[in-house]
């Protein structure tokens, strides 16, 4: 058990990332407090160093999933996120989106190419968690902040919480994401649930924000539907500047000329032409039937306009999801 000074008799092994001893005799010789665990950040165990180390983390609790007698915690700090299993039959109360300290045991994670690919926590009791700041009863009496808010600079804590946004649906990728729209801006939203939505459902979610392939996007997010109503107005595409960023997650609606024949695999789309630029769109919810148009006609859209980025974050071109 925790505590327990033991001697391992065994053999050295390479192991499949660090050196480990396959044991061949385990006595207990005695039992003491536990050693002071090492601070230390996602960023700091993911280069290995912390592997089997007794070390503590500051993190938000993102998730949480009971299975049989084991908690699992999906944890995020400053660096990105990480799982910590623990032992419990139930979760403690207002533990989603607390502040906590957790003490546990490094467990990398790695491929058969001596490659690291992610930690875990592997913690003895819940006495592991110390909580410095609970969650919210009612993550939905947060107060709403405008979409735009979001990527605008503020001051922030170490650790994100989660915010509030409200908005109407513009746009559902079954199984994925969807896309909401207030007065002034757009987000794409990743539920924890994926309920089906459809658009001009108005809708109450609260996640927590992180930076998309381009601009923020809400993650692990809860939501519910306050009420139904007309989408927001589309903006005019210009065709002389199609690609625009600040219409990045809008509606918007122009007239383009179909560029090539439609694609069903692994999704239905088609490129246009608008303007000088080629782009894609692409037709969420396929299946209705509807013949799809071919190449050389003009067709008029109307969908939530998508920024596609390059690896440092740059616009390159931009597609048209239709709903």
């Amino acid at each position: 058990k925790p505590g327990d000074v033991v001697e391992v008799e065994g053999t050295g092994n390479p192991g499949w990332f660090v050196p480990i001893i396959v044991a061949s005799k385990i006595t207990v010789v005695g039992s003491t407090t536990l050693p002071t665990p090492q601070s230390a950040s996602l960023f700091q165990v993911a280069t290995g160093q912390c592997d089997s180390q007794w070390v503590e983390v500051s993190a938000v609790v993102r998730g949480l999933e009971q299975q049989d007698d084991t908690l699992h915690l999906k944890l995020s700090d400053r660096d990105g996120t990480f799982i910590a299993n623990i032992p419990a039959k139930t979760a403690p109360a207002n533990l989603m989106d607390a502040v906590i300290r957790i003490h546990g045991v490094c467990v990398s994670q790695f491929n058969n190419k001596r490659q690291i690919t992610g930690i875990e926590l592997s913690c003895p009791s819940l006495d592991s968690i110390q909580v410095v700041e609970a969650g919210a009863e009612n993550p939905f009496a947060l107060p709403v902040q405008p979409i735009i808010s979001l990527s605008q600079p503020h001051a922030r804590s170490s650790l994100q919480k989660r915010v509030k946004v409200s908005g109407t649906v513009t746009a559902f990728q079954p199984g994925k994401s969807f896309f909401i729209q207030d007065t002034d801006d757009g987000i794409q939203v990743f539920p924890s649930d994926k309920t089906a939505l459809k658009p001009g459902d108005q809708v109450e979610v609260v996640g927590y924000p992180g930076l998309g392939d381009y601009g923020s996007v809400l993650r692990d997010a809860v939501f519910h539907v306050t009420g139904n109503g007309p989408l927001p107005k589309a903006k005019s595409l210009a065709k002389d500047e199609p690609l625009d960023p600040q219409l990045n997650n809008l509606r918007v609606e122009t007239e383009a000329e179909v560029a090539g024949d439609p694609e069903t695999d692994p999704e239905t789309a088609f490129s246009l032409q608008i303007g000088n630029k080629i782009a894609k769109a692409r037709i969420l919810m396929p299946g209705d039937g509807k013949l799809l148009p071919r190449r050389g006609s003009v067709v008029k859209l109307t969908g939530v306009y998508e920024v596609l980025a390059d690896d440092t974050r740059a616009a390159r071109s931009f597609q048209i999801l239709l709903p």
